[in-house]
């Protein structure tokens, strides 16, 4: 889907670029980087799949489906909330992922460049389980992602931040751990347990 369209006109398909990838993860309405092979770079270019900048800065976005389905109503471009495909990993990747000076293709470069430790991980251990889950996500990219959304407070899980070199807004909450069930962090209310820990 282009969010972002031509300025000069104001028609989508116009201008390239500002794409997203949408999709659903649970009871939200998930807007991550676009995919290859979902936008036709023949009539876009290559920058089609830059990542617009709202999301590479902030991260991916996730909107509630109550909201989506009243925009639907209202707008009849907007599909519903059912008709959208389910998250693939790749999309939950990138919603786990993006946020400042970090995107899927960087981010191993940024750890090695810039991670201090974790709260409770020193730094190699921290970049293992990094690259373990960011393999993971690759190697099941094109698949269904069927996992429940959790709040830490269901599962009294411990979230555990990376701290870089530079200013407080590029720590990352990357992780919570609850006994040994490992969770990816989308945000501080939203986890993901990652398969292979215990249920």
């Amino acid at each position: 889907m282009q969010v972002i369209i031509c300025e000069a006109c104001g028609q989508e398909r116009c201008a390239s670029g500002g794409f997203v990838h949408l999709s659903r993860l649970d009871r939200y309405v998930l807007w991550s980087g676009a995919q290859e092979g979902s936008v036709d770079v023949d009539d876009y270019g290559y920058d089609a799949f830059e990542i617009p900048r709202i999301i590479r800065t902030r991260g991916a976005l996730a909107i509630p489906e109550r909201a989506w389905n009243e925009w639907s109503a209202a707008i009849r471009e907007v599909p519903r909330f059912e008709r959208l495909n389910p998250a693939n990993h790749a999309a939950v990747a990138d919603a786990w992922i993006l946020g400042p000076a970090r995107t899927t293709d960087t981010l191993l470069t940024h750890l090695k460049d810039r991670l201090v430790a974790g709260d409770t991980l020193e730094k190699e251990a921290a970049m293992n389980l990094v690259e373990r889950t960011l393999n993971y996500f690759r190697a099941n990219a094109q698949t269904s992602f069927d996992r429940p959304l959790i709040s830490p407070d269901e599962v009294g899980a411990r979230i555990e931040t990376l701290y870089f070199d530079g200013p407080a807004e590029l720590d990352w909450p990357a992780f919570a751990f609850a006994g040994n069930d490992t969770y990816i962090v989308l945000d501080r209310q939203h986890l993901i347990q990652m398969p292979g820990t215990a249920s």
